[in-house]
């Protein structure tokens, strides 16, 4: 691991604890944003592979540090916090970490650029039709994940082939097992 990402996890987590010690609390709208547009992928099966997918790569922890250390503290000074409730789309970047995330609501997209000694990564999650599209940084499709009919998931390669698919049960055991490790 690369000495700023450590730095940056050690940051989170102090920052973690300066917020929850506070007392001050803010709108999060940044981390709500993040969770609304999970939220509108699909059924809650969908939602619930999107949502671990984004806490693995890690957009939710990068959304939610943004929020308590910066964009909170902002509001808490000035009044108003940057990211309204607009459709605008919204960068954010965070050097500590080498990150920048993009929100952009009119098309429903994700972007989360990675920088990772000297190279650059980049990752979009957008919807298309009734599945969920994660493009690398040249445009190609990693990877397309749809619900099936019974509340499970199918993930499939770039050209529709299937990779894996998981049912109801098998999503409910993978969710309680990351449950039980965080």
């Amino acid at each position: 691991m690369s000495k700023h990402f450590v730095r940056f996890v050690a940051m989170l987590l102090m920052g973690s604890m300066l917020v929850a010690s506070s007392g001050c609390f803010a709108s999060f709208n940044l981390t709500r944003k993040i969770y609304k547009f999970n939220q509108g992928l699909g059924d809650k099966w969908l939602n619930e592979i999107a949502f671990l997918v984004m806490t693995i790569i890690p957009v939710y922890g990068v959304g939610f540090t943004v929020d308590a250390l910066i964009l909170n503290s902002i509001e808490f000074w000035g009044g108003t916090n940057p990211v309204s409730a607009s459709n605008d789309q919204r960068t954010i970047p965070i050097p500590e970490a080498g990150v920048t995330l993009t929100l952009n609501p009119a098309d429903k997209s994700i972007r989360l650029m990675q920088d990772s000694e000297g190279s650059q990564k980049e990752y979009v999650f957008e919807r298309s039709g009734d599945e969920t599209i994660v493009r690398d940084d040249t445009g190609n499709v990693l990877v397309r994940c749809a619900a099936t009919e019974d509340g499970g998931i199918v993930l499939k390669d770039a050209s529709g082939k299937i990779i894996s698919s998981y049912s109801k049960e098998n999503l409910a055991n993978i969710s309680q097992r990351l449950s039980a490790t965080n």
